[in-house]
């Protein structure tokens, strides 16, 4: 059996010269092309819902597969496209059990959707997310010469566009990520079919009453697309209530450096004044008491130590999620532009961001406590230490007084 990135690979080869060979072409919409994209959309959907690497290529070669039914026919295209993966996948000894969950996602294309699992959820809507896409309403004319010249049927822009509105509004995409990926532009592009069907039916409508209902489909898509209240409050408190512990680690710690530091000024100034007329009742507890306020002010400065973490980021590590642009240590190397565009496909990905908040919020409180451990070894050593220096002394003085 060919390994799984080779079998993904030799499909989509077999498909391309399929298409090439087979495709009609009056199909403008159904193309080499659409099928890539909705393989790697797949793709991505799938490692974004945590799929593994056997749920992943499952997804993408029904991915790639889902379509090749119009090489024969149009209308029922789904089950001659199950015919096909199945006859190919099996010449390449594929699994059985896994070409019937391919045969399943293929199925779930048809329209309207009833997918039965995550794979079937995944590969739907990988099908469909064109309709939250910038590029729907150039990918809809497409299809709607597509249509026209495959089923001999006419339709008017008016019947078109209404259409459209009944798809958009009667779909929902299944996925978590499918929801937070082209919600958001789903809602955008209903709003504008809205629009246009309204100039369509009567270009002289109140202007009043238009502006009313784009506001009213504009809250829909914020309220589709913005943070829960209570998780951004969460995350929020989180926030602070780490800043607040970090802050408090660092004042400690320097207190504890300045209050050391002024013991070991004095210290090494009572020695030399001294010129070496010190009795041992005296000189031992000076030398403990320096080196207990040198370790205390070592592992103090270890928990207050600046350190970058991360590293180079690219364009691809992004693309794939791969990276956490609100680490100081993975951005400081980019350029603005790069950076601007990571941070704003973060914002524009709910998931994407909420993953990379969780993140920061984790590795930030590994920090604090990694701070308050040095700043709990620096306050022992600091407070041992002077009970042992001051033991020591009194020690020697009963030692020397005994004598």
């Amino acid at each position: 059996m060919p390994k799984p990135n080779d079998i993904v690979t030799k499909v989509s080869e077999f498909i391309f010269e399929l298409f090439q060979e087979h495709l009609p072409e009056h199909l403008v919409y159904h193309t080499y092309n659409h099928t890539e994209s909705v393989a790697e959309t797949a793709r991505k959907i799938g490692k974004g819902m945590k799929l593994g690497e056997e749920g992943i290529e499952i997804v993408t070669l029904a991915a790639w597969f889902h379509d090749t039914g119009y090489t024969e026919i149009h209308r029922g295209h789904e089950e001659v496209s199950v015919r096909i993966a199945t006859e190919y996948l099996e010449k390449e000894h594929y699994p059985e059990e896994k070409i019937e969950l391919i045969a399943g996602c293929i199925r779930a294309t048809k329209i309207p959707q009833k997918p039965k699992n995550l794979l079937e959820e995944i590969v739907a809507d990988a099908d469909l997310s064109g309709l939250g896409r910038k590029s729907f309403f150039e990918k809809s004319e497409l299809l709607h010469s597509e249509l026209e010249n495959a089923l001999e049927v006419t339709y008017t822009g008016k019947e078109w566009t209404q259409q459209n509105i009944e798809l958009l509004t009667g779909h929902k995409y299944f996925t978590r990520y499918g929801q937070d990926a082209f919600g958001g532009g789903q809602a955008e592009n209903i709003r504008s079919l809205h629009k246009k069907l309204r100039k369509l039916n009567s270009p002289k409508r109140d202007d009043a009453y238009a502006e009313i209902e784009s506001q009213l489909l504009a809250r829909a898509a914020e309220k589709d697309t913005s943070p829960d209240l209570g998780t951004d409050t969460m995350f929020r408190i989180l926030s602070q209530n780490l800043s607040t512990s970090s802050s408090s680690a660092d004042h400690q710690a320097r207190t504890l450096i300045l209050l050391n530091a002024v013991i070991i000024a004095g210290v090494v100034g009572f020695v030399f004044r001294s010129s070496g007329d010190l009795s041992l009742s005296v000189e031992i507890p000076m030398f403990m008491l320096l080196g207990v306020g040198t370790l205390t002010i070592f592992f103090s400065i270890l928990a207050v130590r600046p350190k970058i973490f991360g590293g180079m980021t690219s364009l691809e590590q992004i693309e794939d999620r791969n990276s956490n642009l609100l680490f100081f240590g993975n951005f400081y190397n980019m350029s603005y532009d790069d950076f601007d565009w990571g941070i704003r496909k973060m914002m524009n990905d709910k998931e994407f961001l909420y993953s990379s908040i969780l993140q920061d919020a984790y590795f930030r409180a590994r920090s604090v406590v990694k701070k308050y451990r040095y700043l709990r070894l620096s306050y022992s050593i600091f407070m041992y230490g002077l009970c042992l220096s001051a033991l020591a002394y009194f020690f020697f003085l009963i030692s020397e007084a005994i004598r």
